[in-house]
C-alpha cells in the first residue's frame, strides 16, 4: 500500500469514527439546525467510501471526478451557506445570501463540466475555488459581525464560533493546494504536492474529529 493511501485510511477512520460519535449527541441538539450536523458528517464519510469504490473497482475511473466535482464539493459548501446564514438574524437577507451564492456555486460546476470536460485533469479546481472563496468571505464577514455583536463574550461555550474557526483554519489552509492542484499534481508532484497531501488530509481529519468535539463540548442557545 503506498503511502498516500495509507493515510487516507487514517483519515477514513477519524471521518467515520466522528460521524458515529456524532449520532450519540445529537439528541441534545435536535431542536437546533445543528441536529443537521451528523448526517452531513455521515454523508461525507459514505462519499469516501463511494469514491474508494470508484476508484478501485469501477472500470471507468471518470466517474470518481464527477461524484466529487459536481456532487460532493457542492452540496458541502451549499450545506456550509446554509449553516453560516443562520446566524443572521434577518431571514430575507439570509435565504437571499444562501441562494444567490448557491446559484453562483452550481453555475461554476456547470462552467466546469462544459469548459473543461475534455481536460484530463486531476481535479476541478475552478467550481471549487469559487466555492472555498465564497465560504471564506462568509466566514470573514462572520468574524466581523461576531467581534461587534453581544454573542462574544460567551464565546467559549458558542457552537458557531468554534465551528467557523474549524472551517477558516481548513479552508484558508488548503486554499493554495486546490488552486493549484492540477498543476502541482503534473509538475511537482514528489516535490510539493505529495507533502501538501499529507497537510491537507491531516487538516481534513483534525476538523472533522473537531466538529465531534465541539458538538460534545458547546451546548445549545
Amino acid at each position: 500500500m503506498e503511502p498516500t493511501e495509507k493515510i487516507r485510511w487514517v483519515y477514513r477512520i477519524i471521518l467515520n469514527v466522528s460521524a458515529f460519535a456524532l449520532w450519540f449527541w445529537r439528541p441534545r441538539w435536535r431542536n437546533t439546525y445543528w441536529k443537521w450536523l451528523p448526517l452531513y458528517v455521515t454523508a461525507i464519510a459514505l462519499s469516501e467510501w463511494m469514491g474508494l469504490y470508484m476508484r478501485t473497482i469501477l472500470p471507468a475511473r471518470t466517474w470518481n471526478p464527477i461524484l466529487y466535482s459536481f456532487i460532493i464539493h457542492p452540496g458541502i459548501f451549499i450545506f456550509l451557506f446554509w449553516v453560516l446564514g443562520k446566524y443572521d438574524n434577518e431571514q430575507r437577507r439570509r435565504n437571499r445570501l444562501w441562494g444567490i451564492f448557491s446559484i453562483v456555486v452550481c453555475a461554476a460546476c456547470i462552467t466546469d463540466f462544459y469548459l473543461f470536460s475534455g481536460q484530463k485533469l486531476w481535479f476541478s479546481s475552478f467550481s471549487y475555488l469559487i466555492g472555498a472563496l465564497l465560504l471564506c468571505i462568509l466566514l470573514v464577514r462572520f468574524f466581523i459581525q461576531y467581534m461587534f455583536s453581544n454573542h462574544i463574550s460567551g464565546f467559549k461555550s458558542d457552537t458557531i464560533f468554534w465551528f467557523c474557526c474549524v472551517l477558516f483554519v481548513y479552508y484558508m489552509g488548503t486554499f493554495p493546494f486546490f488552486a493549484l492542484r492540477n498543476t502541482l499534481a503534473d509538475q511537482y508532484y514528489y516535490e510539493i504536492f505529495e507533502p501538501y497531501f499529507y497537510i491537507q488530509i491531516t487538516l481534513a481529519a483534525v476538523m472533522y474529529f473537531s466538529f465531534f468535539i465541539i458538538y460534545s463540548c458547546t451546548r445549545p442557545k
